[in-house]
């Protein structure tokens, strides 16, 4: 369990150049299996939705009707 000056770190799923929530917004523990009271992270439950919306936001791009930012 972490103290209180631990900060736990929440990961959510890249989609459409930007860090979204699942779309349930359903999360889960990653713990240490080595020491199970080490949090590694919270992350998203993902879905067949978030699948669904990443594929979504991926079609602009395989039509040609969007590019990609380059640096």
């Amino acid at each position: 369990m972490p103290t209180s000056a631990e900060k736990i770190t929440s990961h959510h799923n890249f989609i459409d150049g930007g860090w979204v929530p699942s779309v349930s917004g359903q999360t889960f523990e990653n713990r240490n299996p080595a020491n199970t009271d080490d949090l590694i992270g919270i992350f998203q439950k993902s879905s067949a939705a978030d699948v669904a919306r990443a594929q979504e936001s991926w079609k602009p791009y395989q039509e040609g009707k969007r590019r990609g930012k380059t640096k």
